[in-house]
């Protein structure tokens, strides 16, 4: 009996073997076509080829265990170097091809030598014990197939301390690579190498390596290519299983009875039939739980999710359950969004998060991720960014964010052909490679998701611009009352303040610049109230070049300190800068809730009535809100405000005689100039019909129109010669330092106009701005008839006075090309009529 035993399983050992290493095969050719596929199959055909060699030889079939025995070490021979080839594939190595070529040149002259007769001498089987002979070259054949599977576990270890391959990814192919290490050893000690040891650790091996192909994914395999080899896979363990207990009950019922005959073995057969019957249906039970739960998971996630996307438009559900479909379906550790925004740039959007969008991670419209997917790829993975010579463009900082977000897979979210979102998702939490079907899944949740974003963001932009002022992306005027009205009727907040924002001289701004230039300043004032406000602050451009704010949780003092803050921020951000066009400021008044108001509607009329205190005491002020100050300005809409308004103007006027004091300072012959400019101006200012606030206008700016000329070097300034090309730039500076030192004196700015554009031409050539015609401010093409007039008729360093009548023939001349035709007329014919005369030599005003 222990005879028969033996026979058995030396038998059935390298037979169960080479059905296994048969089934690996199977799945190989059932996977998708790849390197690693390629070289794991030929290994797996010289285990095969070993396996069946060692069954048919312990059979003794012929032609003898000798030619079986060749064809096992043929076998044996290929397994090395092909498994070493398999793990450089696998580790993708590239540095160790003269080693693989000296291991195939070795291993074919090794072959040689094993039909030569050099590695088994003599080999014979007696009852499936193999008795053998060793050849001399087969210690030279173990050394080598030892040193290659040596050399195949190194490479791995290798690229797992580097970190370019996880340990727990390849732990089981490094177990099976030591078990087959252990089991060449055994074959070198003859009382052990005749039974299949070998056989039994490299059986082991190939099922770790399959196991671990199948968990890490390695290849991919098709579902029912799957559920193929695992019914045949339990099929023969059960046929297996059910042989030897034939085998069993008959040895042992021979020993009971002492004989065995056909009914007998038939009928232990058929019994034992019907015991592992329900065995064999439990089994396929669970192989069908197996293979179909992932898919019927699959289909469960695809259901709910897609009855989600069907009845939501908000962006922060949709997204939320867009993450959890993909944690649900997968189980990654943890996954990400990055979503389109507005300004074409792709941010990370966390729906569960209190601040939703993060530019952690931002990519423009041509990063090198966008533009990948835009390729019609359909997955990204890191070792693709890694190892790509597409990604070489990436920053190292980019990159670093990816692997800190612990980044395995990156899906675009495409709505046709544009790329409206990235699903970013780490590996698995059982540290597993994704399947095809789990991307089909991802592949299908996107494309789903991809209208949905879409449709919310549609939404979201909606509601976004409904509550939005399109310029200076505050709140707008309804939504602020929406606010408001909020505030005092939930009562949510039991004090807080309401500030009444107006920028000053803005119609002149606007006047002066155009009104591009007049949205970009409001758009830059927009930006400054943002950042001199706390987050909680509700800002609204209320409409025009009016601002409103909400400070919640603060009042009195603390009011005007926040407003004081914001006045100051927005004076050092326009005075502070190099650009002469930039001399806005803003007056504020706020109330405070519930002592000043207790609905919307007092809130604002009070902050206006602070604010209105602001513009009329000189603009540029803060002002908290008091009844005195509002029955102030009531009681005095006559003679006192017109008092206060005249103190202001006198104030300011002291200033405009300051300013030209300072030219007389440095050049006598400028503060003459400007005296007659001015008076020069004010008369055809009359004679054209200006208004009195323009008249005042060209009468100021007269006397200040050259006070730049103070930060002009005084050799060019009184220079005997013309001046060269590089000094009449250095000249032509002086409009942008006038402006500059008056812009920060608010009660004049009205004169910056009529200052800057005093030395355009009506055809265009003129400068600072070369604008023409009508473009040009009146004040200004005034101010440059007259200009011209009283240079022409003063003494210069480098050239004599013309007499009136010679001006004036310049005058006209330059009519239509240098000056305004209509002013030059009633500039000449104020001469005709005797109100500029000449008389012994010198001009003089009637």
């Amino acid at each position: 009996m222990e005879i028969l035993q033996l026979f058995s399983y030396l038998i059935l050992v390298p037979f169960v073997s080479f059905l296994c290493y048969c089934c690996l095969l199977m799945i190989l050719v059932g996977s998708r076509k790849n390197k690693i596929s390629r070289y794991y199959a030929i290994y797996v055909i010289s285990m095969i080829v070993w396996s069946f060699g060692s069954f048919i030889m312990r059979t003794n079939f012929y032609p003898g265990a000798l030619f079986w025995n060749r064809i096992l070490v043929t076998g044996l021979i290929g397994m090395s170097v092909l498994f070493y080839h398999f793990t450089l594939v696998l580790t993708e190595t590239t540095n160790q091809r003269k080693k693989l070529l000296f291991g195939y040149f070795s291993g074919g002259l090794l072959l040689i030598a094993n039909y030569a007769g050099l590695i088994m001498k003599e080999a014979y089987a007696v009852n499936s014990v193999i008795y053998y002979r060793l050849g001399p070259m087969a210690s030279i054949m173990a050394v080598w197939s030892l040193g290659y599977l040596i050399l195949a576990f190194t490479n791995i270890i290798d690229k797992v301390k580097s970190k370019q391959i996880p340990y727990r990814r390849v732990k089981y192919i490094l177990l099976g690579l030591i078990l087959v290490i252990i089991g060449g050893l055994l074959n070198l000690v003859p009382s052990l190498g005749k039974y299949p040891f070998d056989f039994v650790l490299n059986t082991v091996n190939a099922l770790f390596i399959a196991y671990s192909i199948y968990r890490y994914r390695f290849l991919e395999i098709k579902l029912i290519v799957k559920k193929g080899i695992a019914y045949s896979l339990y099929t023969l363990l059960l046929s297996g299983i059910y042989i030897l207990a034939i085998i069993t009950v008959q040895q042992i019922i021979s020993q009971l009875i002492g004989y065995t005959n056909m009914t007998i073995t038939l009928g232990m057969a058929v019994i034992l039939a019907m015991i592992f019957q329900p065995i064999k249906n439990l089994l396929q039970a669970g192989i069908d739980r197996i293979f179909y739960k992932e898919r019927l998971t699959h289909q469960e996630v695809l259901r709910d999710f897609s009855r989600i996307i069907n009845n939501v438009l908000d962006l922060e559900e949709l997204s939320d359950s867009l993450l959890e479909a993909v944690n649900r379906g997968l189980n990654p550790n943890k996954s990400y969004l990055l979503i389109k925004r507005r300004e074409e740039e792709y941010c990370l959007y966390n729906p569960s998060a209190e601040e939703k969008w993060s530019k952690e991670i931002s990519y423009g419209d041509n990063h090198p991720i966008i533009e990948w997917f835009k390729q019609n790829k359909s997955t990204l993975t890191i070792n693709e960014i890694e190892s790509s010579p597409y990604f070489t463009s990436l920053w190292r900082m980019e990159k670093k964010q990816l692997h800190r977000l612990g980044t395995e897979l990156i899906i675009p979210i495409r709505l046709r052909h544009t790329i409206v979102g990235l699903l970013i998702i780490t590996e698995k939490k059982r540290g597993e490679a994704y399947s095809q079907e789990e991307m089909d899944l991802l592949i299908t949740l996107t494309n789903n998701a991809a209208v949905g974003i879409e449709n919310a963001k549609l939404y979201e932009d909606a509601k976004y611009q409904a509550i939005t002022d399109g310029l200076t992306k505050l709140y707008n005027h309804r939504h602020f009352h929406e606010i408001l009205g909020k505030f005092i009727e939930d009562n949510s907040c039991k004090v807080f303040s309401v500030a009444m924002i107006d920028v000053d001289l803005f119609k002149l701004y606007n006047d002066l610049y155009g009104h591009s230039a007049g949205d970009r300043a409001l758009a830059k004032i927009a930006d400054v109230l943002r950042q001199a406000t706390r987050k909680e602050d509700i800002i609204a451009r209320y409409g025009g070049e009016e601002f409103a704010i909400i400070f919640p949780n603060i009042d009195g003092a603390q009011s005007l300190k926040a407003i004081e803050t914001l006045r100051k921020a927005v004076e050092s951000s326009f005075y502070s800068s190099s650009d002469v066009n930039e001399f806005l400021t803003i007056s504020v008044g706020v109330a405070n809730y519930p002592q000043d108001g207790e609905t919307a509607e007092e809130m604002i009329d009070c902050a206006d009535s602070a604010m209105y205190v602001a513009k009329h005491s000189g603009r540029n002020q803060s002002v908290l809100y008091s009844k005195k100050d509002e029955k102030s300005i009531g009681s005095y809409g006559g003679q006192e405000i017109q008092e206060m308004e005249d103190s202001i103007k006198s104030a300011y006027f002291s200033a405009i005689h300051a300013l030209a004091a300072t030219i007389d300072a440095k050049d006598h012959y400028t503060f003459g100039h400007s005296e007659n400019v001015s008076d020069y101006a004010v008369l055809l200012a009359e004679a054209a019909g200006f208004s009195e606030e323009r008249i005042d206008i060209v009468r100021n700016a007269g006397l200040l129109h050259d006070i730049g000329k103070i930060g002009i070097p005084e050799n060019i300034l009184t220079k005997a010669e013309a001046l060269d090309e590089e000094e009449f730039e250095i000249m032509k500076r002086h409009v942008d330092i006038s402006i500059t030192i008056i812009k920060h004196v608010p009660g004049i700015v009205k004169v910056i106009p009529a200052i800057m554009s005093h030395h355009e031409r009506y055809d265009g050539k003129g400068y600072p701005r070369g604008i023409k015609g009508d473009n040009i401010p009146i004040e200004g093409r005034c101010l440059c008839i007259v200009d011209s007039f009283d240079a022409m008729t003063t003494d210069r360093p480098y050239r004599r006075a013309l007499s009136m009548k010679e001006a004036l023939k310049e005058i006209r001349r330059g009519s239509g090309t240098q000056f305004d035709p209509e002013l030059t007329e009633i500039f000449l014919q104020l001469f005709e009529e005797g109100k500029i005369f000449s008389e012994d030599g010198k001009i003089q005003v009637a």
